[in-house]
């Protein structure tokens, strides 16, 4: 049997060697953490994280030094799982949801459509820039019904990975959220609460 470490609501950040060389363990992590310092899990022995972020942080491979990754499982909120799978290091993992079940991520993720979180949502949500868009003097970002009626659009802002987007829909549903240059498009949908 193995302990398992609890970092409490209200903690933001994992320091260096934070678990070094710790004998086999889980971790649950609050949804506050938002740094892992390079080395925190070095050397030890990480059976599993429950990581309560919906939004997974940005880390480099260098916080879980010598750790199994691929051997270890990661369980995210079930509408998160999607995002850990696209994101770097967090992907290496064996991603669960917080129930310990396996989700079927929508195959239109894989194509390079748009991931937009979270998902359902009921007033602003994220929407991650493909790559092949980086960098892209001229995009817009347009938000349809299901019968194709153009309920929103704004242009995204050069430069960054993703964007806020302040839905201004009046009715629950689901929206057709589509990002183009003009020339190429991604789309993908959002459930309105």
């Amino acid at each position: 049997q193995f302990n398992t470490v609890i970092i409490e609501e209200g903690v933001q950040s994992i320091g260096e060697f934070a678990f070094l060389a710790r004998s086999a363990y889980s971790i649950v992590i609050a949804n506050s953490v938002e740094k892992y310092s390079p080395w925190a899990f070095a050397w030890s022995e990480l059976i599993s994280i429950t990581n309560l972020n919906p939004i997974p942080v940005k880390i480099s491979r260098d916080v879980f030094v010598t750790v199994d990754i691929a051997a270890c499982t990661l369980k995210v909120p079930r509408n998160s799982v999607a995002l850990y799978k696209r994101t770097d290091v967090w992907r290496e993992f064996y991603i669960l949801d917080l129930d310990g079940n396996e989700v079927e991520i929508d195959t239109e993720l894989e194509d390079g459509s748009l991931l937009i979180y979270p998902n359902p949502s009921a007033g602003s949500c994220r929407v991650v820039i493909p790559e092949i868009f980086l960098g892209e003097p001229l995009l817009t970002l347009s938000i349809y019904d299901l019968s194709g009626v153009l309920l929103q659009q704004i242009t995204v802002p050069k430069g960054n990975e993703e964007i806020i987007v302040d839905l201004e829909l009046k009715a629950q549903g689901v929206y057709v959220v589509v990002m183009s240059n003009g020339e190429k498009s991604r789309k993908g949908k959002i459930m309105f609460e």
